[in-house]
Protein backbone atom coordinates (compact mmCIF):
# COMPACT_ATOMS: atom_id res chain seq x y z
CA UNK A 1 0.00 0.00 0.00
CA UNK A 2 1.40 3.23 -1.10
CA UNK A 3 0.76 6.74 0.55
CA UNK A 4 1.37 9.64 -0.88
CA UNK A 5 1.84 12.91 1.43
CA UNK A 6 1.92 16.31 0.53
CA UNK A 7 2.77 18.88 3.32
CA UNK A 8 4.15 22.46 3.19
CA UNK A 9 5.97 22.18 6.24
CA UNK A 10 8.84 19.82 5.67
CA UNK A 11 9.32 18.85 9.72
CA UNK A 12 5.49 17.45 9.88
CA UNK A 13 6.58 16.00 6.51
CA UNK A 14 9.73 14.15 7.85
CA UNK A 15 7.61 13.02 11.15
CA UNK A 16 4.87 11.85 9.30
CA UNK A 17 7.17 10.05 7.47
CA UNK A 18 9.50 8.59 9.77
CA UNK A 19 6.05 7.13 11.97
CA UNK A 20 4.84 5.39 8.47
CA UNK A 21 8.01 3.79 7.69
CA UNK A 22 8.26 2.82 11.67
CA UNK A 23 5.24 1.05 10.74
CA UNK A 24 6.40 -0.97 7.98
CA UNK A 25 4.94 1.28 5.10
CA UNK A 26 6.68 2.53 2.01
CA UNK A 27 6.44 6.13 1.70
CA UNK A 28 6.87 8.10 -1.71
CA UNK A 29 7.76 11.49 -1.92
CA UNK A 30 5.89 14.24 -4.37
CA UNK A 31 7.41 13.09 -7.23
CA UNK A 32 6.48 9.15 -6.54
CA UNK A 33 10.06 7.96 -5.97
CA UNK A 34 10.86 6.04 -2.87
CA UNK A 35 11.82 7.30 -0.29
CA UNK A 36 15.79 7.83 0.65
CA UNK A 37 15.06 5.71 3.62
CA UNK A 38 16.50 1.71 2.51
CA UNK A 39 15.25 0.16 5.99
CA UNK A 40 12.60 -1.45 7.50
CA UNK A 41 10.60 -0.54 10.61
CA UNK A 42 10.60 -2.52 13.80
CA UNK A 43 7.02 -3.72 13.21
CA UNK A 44 7.89 -5.15 9.51
CA UNK A 45 10.93 -6.70 11.36
CA UNK A 46 8.72 -8.11 14.12
CA UNK A 47 5.68 -9.62 11.94
CA UNK A 48 8.52 -10.76 9.49
CA UNK A 49 10.41 -12.96 12.32
CA UNK A 50 7.06 -14.17 13.48
CA UNK A 51 5.77 -15.34 10.26
CA UNK A 52 9.29 -16.72 9.36
CA UNK A 53 8.91 -19.12 13.04
CA UNK A 54 5.74 -20.03 12.20
CA UNK A 55 6.48 -20.76 8.66
CA UNK A 56 3.70 -18.70 6.80
CA UNK A 57 6.02 -15.61 5.50
CA UNK A 58 5.14 -14.97 2.07
CA UNK A 59 7.55 -15.00 -1.21
CA UNK A 60 6.91 -11.13 -1.64
CA UNK A 61 7.87 -10.36 2.04
CA UNK A 62 10.38 -12.91 2.24
CA UNK A 63 11.99 -10.99 -0.52
CA UNK A 64 11.28 -7.67 0.91
CA UNK A 65 13.10 -8.52 3.61
CA UNK A 66 16.47 -9.72 1.83
CA UNK A 67 16.09 -6.40 -0.30
CA UNK A 68 15.72 -3.69 2.61
CA UNK A 69 16.52 -5.70 5.68
CA UNK A 70 20.13 -5.82 7.66
CA UNK A 71 20.70 -9.72 8.39
CA UNK A 72 22.13 -8.39 12.04
CA UNK A 73 18.43 -6.86 12.64
CA UNK A 74 16.76 -10.34 12.00
CA UNK A 75 19.42 -12.26 13.94
CA UNK A 76 18.76 -9.88 16.75
CA UNK A 77 14.74 -10.17 16.37
CA UNK A 78 15.35 -13.97 16.01
CA UNK A 79 16.93 -14.65 19.07
CA UNK A 80 14.37 -12.24 20.92
CA UNK A 81 11.62 -14.22 19.83
CA UNK A 82 13.22 -17.71 20.82
CA UNK A 83 14.02 -16.26 24.02
CA UNK A 84 10.24 -14.69 24.44
CA UNK A 85 9.02 -17.83 23.08
CA UNK A 86 10.77 -19.94 25.45
CA UNK A 87 9.96 -17.93 28.43
CA UNK A 88 6.90 -18.09 27.45
CA UNK A 89 6.24 -22.09 27.27
CA UNK A 90 7.91 -21.98 30.98
CA UNK A 91 5.60 -19.73 32.36
CA UNK A 92 2.74 -21.56 30.95
CA UNK A 93 3.83 -24.98 31.71
CA UNK A 94 4.28 -23.29 35.01
CA UNK A 95 0.90 -21.66 35.46
CA UNK A 96 -0.40 -25.32 34.40
CA UNK A 97 1.48 -26.60 37.08
CA UNK A 98 0.47 -24.03 39.73
CA UNK A 99 -3.14 -24.89 39.13
CA UNK A 100 -2.79 -28.78 39.01
CA UNK A 101 -1.75 -28.37 42.64
CA UNK A 102 1.59 -30.07 41.67
CA UNK A 103 4.28 -27.10 41.51
CA UNK A 104 6.87 -26.49 43.54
Amino acid sequence: MAIKLHYNDQAAQKSAHQCLIAWGYEVADKQGEESSHKGMGWLSVAKSTIAAACGVQTKANRQRDFQYGKPSTFIIAGLVFVVVFILGLVGLVQLVLSLSGQGS
